[in-house]
């Protein structure tokens, strides 16, 4: 192969694919490695471009290769970027902080409908739930509201302001009567056991994919700490320039705006 480009007037040899995956990212390294052009084609192209083509949606690997060819032709390819090294190790950290951060809005969810059938009253918001009096309530009771009733207003309220300190009356008075409300919803002891170990789980899980998230975009800050230092002046100094809110059209001068984005272009 290549020795066929040079004999028939070509510079080299263009290799692309459907990008799905590690499979699509090993042959298009492979290829980079061995000195050719590489570039991709989007899946949900393949598809439409087969019903243009075709009028027929099935999926072989003759007709894919085909019609993968055809959108080369039209020269329709995505580009595709060898990113090696310390940029590499960004893009792999983002992707489990995307994972981590995916899982822990999956735990939020789960937390707020284990919540609803242990204490469906709770007039707490979801953006109260965990952050501010939700963790107290949590660490003190479970949300569980029958303990809350036992211990009566007083105790209720020295418990939460010894785990949270700024809760306002009015959010612990809401609370506790919403508590002294949901005595009509009756529970055998052991389901609610059940209900309280699947919410603590949960809100272990979450805990831990928060915790997990932040070591992560602290490490990201420092792969990436070198490069965001060199550029930061220069990047400020441009968006000054570019969106800069004077009263005379004069503060945006185009000539300084090329030189500062020249010294931008110097330093990346």
């Amino acid at each position: 192969m290549e020795k066929f480009a040079p004999k028939h007037g070509f510079h080299g040899l263009l290799v692309f694919c459907e990008i799905t995956g590690p499979y699509s990212d090993k042959l298009l390294r492979l290829a980079r490695r061995m000195g050719h052009h590489t570039a991709g084609v989007s899946g949900e192209m393949v598809h439409r471009m087969k019903i243009v083509e075709s009028n027929d949606a099935g999926k072989t690997d003759s007709k894919d290769a085909r019609i993968m060819l055809l959108i080369g032709r039209l020269q329709k390819l995505l580009s595709h970027r060898d990113i090696r090294g310390r940029y590499a190790a960004l893009r792999e950290k983002n992707r489990a902080y995307d994972l981590e951060k995916d899982s822990a809005t999956a735990a939020k969810r789960l937390i707020h409908s284990v919540l609803m059938r242990l204490f469906p009253d709770c007039p707490l918001d979801n953006q109260v739930v965990f952050r501010g009096m939700g963790p107290a309530l949590f660490a003190a009771y479970i949300f569980d509201p029958a303990p809350m009733r036992r211990d009566g207003y007083p105790l209720f309220c020295r418990r939460l302001r010894a785990l949270a300190p700024g809760i306002k009356d009015v959010t612990l008075s809401s609370v506790f009567e919403a508590a002294r409300n949901s005595v009509w919803i009756v529970r055998e002891p052991v389901e609610i056991e059940a209900i309280k170990q699947r919410l603590a789980l949960a809100w272990d899980h979450l805990r831990r994919h928060v915790a997990n998230a932040g070591v992560i975009k602290l490490e990201m800050e420092a792969l990436g700490a070198c490069g965001t230092k060199v550029m930061a002046g220069l990047e400020r100094k441009l968006l000054r320039i570019i969106f800069s809110l004077g009263r005379r059209q004069a503060v945006f001068d185009p000539k300084r705006m090329n030189q500062c984005e020249s010294q931008y272009q110097k330093g990346a």
